[in-house]
């Protein structure tokens, strides 16, 4: 027997990777053990629906995770305090015979030890006085049987019920009224109180002492790798939310939306994670100025965010976490930096000891003795009062009047702006991401301090690839807020068709200067109307396609060149001109063959598919041409004539049809009517 050491990873996607590489690959050892812990997430069995069990609006708000692992059951919710186990195999060889109960001894008897009675019930339920406090699962290979369970040690039940969807007749079938009712926590049954990091520490004793030969395993390298291989962790700065995002910040959100659909398409999962950042100076301005709250503030220009960036066609991201339902965490961070003298408080405020933290300046290519001096040369603020060196910068800052505020163990205040996403990035994606974006403008100080900060905190490399899109100009200015000559997504959407404004942001290299202006928009306006019309001309020429035709294979064999040759641009760190330049060769080739006398319909479907991924990277659908009512009844008279002749394949291919058009039909006893749908 082997056990598992604590990773120390609280990401749910790797732990549940993890779980099953060890399922699937250490055959060579008949059991296995291991505890582990995840941040706030769901875990959905195997063939769970989640629309029916996950409360899909509170989790995104809440940022919450949602994996499915390789076992059934319904969905559970873990934090870091659920304590996990997994106990993995070789001897059952008949899964009918499985013993339930014996994978759960020593979850019993470790809590036997500490004065807790709890016992095996119904299928595979823990519970202690009538009270469930661990789930259990299994996945079966091969004879193979891994076991996990989730042990409700001190779990918050009220994001549980919020996260979760319960059934009203599972919870009336139990003769109970919520779910909190149904469950408990390990904590409130012991007599002495322990945290969970000692309830696991007291399971592995009960294990090394039941079973001396068990040995640690540790992976090689290649093992890891191959455990994170195909996973992309990447966090980008998301916007301020204080208005309506202009084209700069659009572009910046167009850019990573299409860097994250090129590792999709390569094959890779990305945990793609942008922050919304709802408190500020800004917002309380705004807030103060419009009589609104700040959270009010926030909230309106979020939904406006995803409004916005919707009609864009940009994905949402897997998480976007905001800085007030991060408030904890930041406070436990910035405690942590001023444990480990790196940061000090003044007044009220804390800030980050700049000149303590080596490498200072590396992003930004700039010497601290520089930056020292430039700050020193400043007109000095009320603030730079309170600090040691003017470099020094601040992770939290102490109330003003008229201001939203959080208790802390330093006062009522908020956050400093950089150390927000260093919390949000290393609490969601680890305390080492792959991947951290945003605009060139952000890298000094923003990302700077981000680096000092978090790895001073994890003594760990906070990133492995800086990624900065360059900005939108208006003439020879970038675009923003301040200097008042932006232009507003929200207005812009408005006046000409998202998917060209889409197609002027994306077609670029994201670390190129983009200029904006009506002829470039009018230059994108017309690339976009050949793809659409080769769209539209291969449709057209499918209906009267033969089935096949001889040379099939070479002309699919030419086109994968093509995209050979699409990859390669795009593998040279997301050069999207280039990539761009290469699809227009695939057009042409495209529209080449079109004008032949005789096509294939395998051709033209692969092609129309392959297209449709293919720029989709970009964000660029296939626009459906609205039908006209000659057309709509034209239809409905040969559903009609289909629905005679019993041909009702037919009919229901006709009534998805008009469907997907809008087209709403009511079968009446005066005959069939048509609507729209509003």
């Amino acid at each position: 027997m082997i056990y598992i050491k604590d990773t120390g990873s609280n990401d749910p996607a790797y732990n549940i990777a993890l779980e099953e590489y060890c399922f699937k690959n250490l055959r060579q050892f008949d059991e296995i053990f291991f505890l582990w812990r995840n941040e706030p997430t769901i875990v959905v069995g195997k063939y769970q629906n989640t629309i029916e069990e996950i409360n899909t609006e509170y989790t995104r708000e809440k940022g919450i995770h949602i994996v499915r692992r390789i076992s059934g059951g319904g969905a559970v919710y873990h934090d870091l305090n659920n304590l996990n186990y997994t106990i993995i195999s070789n001897k059952l060889e008949d899964k009918e015979g499985f013993n339930f109960k014996e994978f759960s001894k020593p979850i019993i008897e470790t809590l036997a030890e500490l004065g807790v009675k709890a016992e095996f019930t119904g299928r595979n339920d823990l519970e202690i006085d009538g009270q469930k406090f661990c789930g259990n699962a299994q996945a079966y290979i091969q004879g193979r049987v891994m076991h996990h369970g989730c042990l409700l040690f001190d779990v918050n039940f009220g994001e549980l019920g919020n996260a979760l969807k319960v059934s009203k007749d599972k919870i009336e079938s139990k003769g109970v009224k919520s779910v909190r009712s149904r469950v408990t926590n390990i904590l409130l049954h012991l007599k002495q109180p322990i945290t969970v990091n000692e309830f696991g520490e007291k399971i592995m004793e009960y294990m090394k002492k039941h079973y001396p030969e068990m040995e640690e395993y540790k992976f090689t390298q290649e093992e890891l790798k191959t455990i994170e291989e195909n996973k992309v962790r990447m966090y980008v700065c998301g916007p301020t939310v204080y208005n309506y995002i202009h084209i700069g910040n659009a572009r910046s959100t167009v850019s990573f939306d299409t860097i994250r659909r090129y590792f999709e398409y390569r094959g890779y999962d990305v945990n793609f994670v942008s922050n919304f950042t709802d408190v500020d100076d800004k917002i309380i301005r705004v807030a103060n100025e419009t009589g609104m709250t700040a959270e009010e503030v926030s909230k309106k220009y979020i939904e406006a965010f995803f409004e916005d960036t919707n009609a864009l066609n940009v994905k949402k991201a897997t998480l976007n976490p905001t800085v007030m339902n991060t408030m904890d965490d930041i406070i436990a961070f910035v405690a942590d930096l001023i444990d480990k003298g790196m940061a000090y408080e003044s007044e009220g405020d804390v800030y980050f000891i700049t000149e303590k933290f080596e490498g200072y300046g590396k992003l930004s290519d700039q010497r601290i003795e520089d930056l020292q001096m430039g700050a020193s040369n400043r007109t000095a603020s009320e603030d730079d009062a309170k600090k040691r060196n003017p470099l020094d910068f601040a992770l939290w800052k102490s109330a003003k009047p008229n201001e939203i505020s959080w208790n802390s163990p330093w006062g009522k205040g908020r956050p400093g702006w950089h150390i927000e996403c260093s919390v949000m990035a290393t609490k969601h994606l680890g305390d080492t991401i792959d991947i951290h974006g945003g605009g060139q403008d952000l890298a000094f100080p923003h990302h700077e301090n981000e680096i000092a900060q978090s790895e001073s905190k994890t003594g760990k490399k906070f990133a492995n690839y800086w990624m900065h899109n360059a900005f939108v100009t208006m003439g020879e200015e970038k675009m923003s807020k301040s200097l008042g000559n932006f232009v507003l997504v929200h207005d812009l959407i408005q006046q000409l068709d998202p998917q060209v404004l889409r197609f002027f942001l994306a077609s670029a290299h994201y670390r190129r200067p983009l200029k904006f202006s009506e002829a470039a928009l009018q230059e994108a306006a017309v690339n976009l109307e050949k793809v659409q019309t080769t769209f539209k001309n291969a449709r057209y020429r499918l209906e009267t396609a033969v089935d096949a035709l001889p040379e099939d294979a070479e002309r699919l064999a030419k086109f994968a060149a093509i995209e050979a040759d699409f990859q390669k641009e795009m593998d040279d760190d997301f050069n999207a001109a280039n990539g761009m330049t290469v699809l227009y060769q695939w057009l042409k080739e495209w529209n080449v063959y079109l004008e032949q006398e005789v096509v294939s319909k395998a051709v033209l479907e692969a092609l129309l598919e392959k297209a449709t991924v293919l720029f989709g990277i970009f964000g660029i659908v296939e626009k459906q041409e609205a039908l006209l009512d000659d057309d709509i009844q034209a239809l409905i008279d040969e559903r009609l004539e289909a629905r005679k002749a019993k041909n009702f394949a037919r009919s229901d291919e006709i009534r998805d049809l008009l469907k997907e058009q809008g087209i709403v039909l009511e079968d009446t006893p005066q005959g069939t009517r048509w609507r729209r749908e509003a």
